[in-house]
């Protein structure tokens, strides 16, 4: 059994993306989550608009320039 941060199991480690994700902590503030994510999961996070995908998009999120 292999699961991926997004909690659902995959038959082999190929089927998970890593993906950086824009989310917020337990005091509300942005954080960035690192994991892995079957490809449904992925590609909703990706719909979502949460998929940060290069240190750029990254800092825009924490609030850096």
């Amino acid at each position: 059994m292999i699961q991926g941060s997004c909690g659902h199991e995959v038959e082999h480690i190929s089927h998970l993306w890593k993906c950086t994700i824009g989310d917020y902590d337990e005091h509300n503030q942005r954080c960035v989550y690192y994991g892995t994510a079957c490809k449904e999961c992925y590609d909703k996070y990706e719909k979502d608009g949460i998929i940060l995908h290069d240190e750029g998009e990254e800092k825009k999120w924490k609030g850096g320039k």
